[in-house]
């Protein structure tokens, strides 16, 4: 299943990356409501969306920053559910047949990063897992705001028509939030009090090349991506002012493709733990550190959403976060 045409790296790719009219790719900064946006794109009767949100293939295979642990977490978790039982073995062989493909999901997904080159096929049996032939196939993984020039390049090279859609979000309270989320994972939710949050962005924030630091650097995905496919192949959103329909209606004709109703009432992930207040001399060392995103993005978007302007207010008190 490959194409004849090599790509612009000069490999042959999958030919079912073509299939659609256009590829889009979600990389909305990490909680900033990209669980909502994926959750609407994959209802749109237009629209293809991986059935696993975050695929993580290229942050994997290209990414810089991103925690290789989730690399092992992601295949362990695959890999075992492959296992177990006879019958369990049985119903996941089943489970891949009634849907028409040579392996059950779980197998599609233990080997996805084990081809890290063209033709990327181990990718596209992930991406077109259930796919009816939609004009549009995509997926959204938040990581990828972290990629190279290059990286951006390899995945525009994919097909013709490829496009990006990135969400950004108040740089200090998606710092926090993210922190916070991460906490979670390691600590468990009782356990992450406000100095530890405290502790955990000072940390961060004394490494200019640190995960969570670099995933609030927007001016810094936003040059990288532009400077890979140009400002006409990316639509942007603010987490903000991203949750109406009219902002939908924008992102649809972006696509090329007829709106749908969004459902700008739901909240994905919301209210699943107490907020978490930073003080006013944290957000403003905060603030400080990521004074180049304030003043690229303010120059590239003219106005900014009012929120991003409220140093020391409760950080993550609006709990939309996908």
């Amino acid at each position: 299943m490959l194409n004849v045409a090599p790509d612009a790296f000069g490999e042959p790719l999958d030919d079912r990356f073509r299939r659609p009219r256009r590829l889009v790719f979600g990389i909305g900064a990490q909680k900033s409501g990209t669980t909502w946006l994926a959750s609407y794109l994959s209802g749109h009767p237009d629209i293809h969306m991986s059935p696993r949100k975050e695929l993580h293939y290229w942050s994997v295979i290209r990414g810089a920053h991103y925690r290789r642990t989730k690399l092992k977490n992601d295949r362990d978790r695959a890999r075992s559910a492959l296992g177990g039982s006879l019958l369990e073995r049985l119903r996941n062989r089943f489970d891949g047949l009634t849907k028409g493909q040579p392996d059950s999901k779980h197998a599609i997904y233990a080997r996805l990063y084990d081809q890290p080159a063209a033709p990327h096929s181990n990718y596209a049996d992930a991406l077109f897992l259930d796919y009816k032939g939609q004009p549009v196939a995509g997926e959204f993984t938040p990581a990828y705001a972290t990629l190279s020039v290059d990286g951006y390049r390899e995945m525009a090279a994919l097909a013709p028509d490829v496009r990006f859609v990135f969400v950004m979000r108040d740089p200090v309270a998606r710092l926090v939030s993210g922190i916070r989320h991460f906490a979670r994972g390691e600590i468990g939710s009782a356990n992450v009090t406000p100095q530890i949050v405290r502790d955990r962005i000072l940390a961060s924030l004394a490494d200019p090349e640190h995960f969570d630091v670099v995933r609030s650097r927007h001016d810094l995905t936003i040059a990288q991506l532009e400077a890979a496919v140009g400002a006409d192949k990316v639509f942007y959103l603010f987490y903000e002012t991203m949750f109406q329909q009219s902002e939908m209606d924008r992102l649809c004709d972006f696509l090329d493709i007829a709106p749908a109703l969004a459902s700008v009432d739901r909240r994905v992930n919301g209210g699943r733990d107490t907020a978490t207040v930073v003080d006013e001399d944290l957000s403003s060392v905060m603030r400080t550190a990521l004074t180049p995103v304030y003043d690229f993005m303010r120059q590239r978007f003219g106005s900014l959403p009012q929120t991003w302007s409220k140093v020391g207010a409760k950080i993550g008190e609006r709990k939309l976060e996908g």
